[in-house]
């Protein structure tokens, strides 16, 4: 299924920007938000099981983005 909308745009703005950053330190806010991101996304994909699996690539390219500041 193809995404639209600002829930696919966060969340591939999000893997770009921790691309950009990587190697970098990175504010606390800054990775609240792109786990903010990420657990509404999840959140999405439960209430809308259409686009769950769509969400669920985007969410998990996110999550292993996020690995690298832990």
């Amino acid at each position: 299924m193809e995404l639209s909308g600002s829930l696919a745009n966060n969340l591939r703005n999000a893997i770009a920007s921790c691309a950009r950053y990587r190697g970098r330190q990175v504010y606390r806010e800054t990775m609240l938000h792109w786990r903010g991101i990420a657990h509404e996304a999840r959140q999405s994909a439960i209430a809308d099981p259409k686009v769950k699996f769509a969400i669920d690539a985007l969410v998990t390219q996110l999550e292993i983005a996020l690995i690298e500041y832990e």
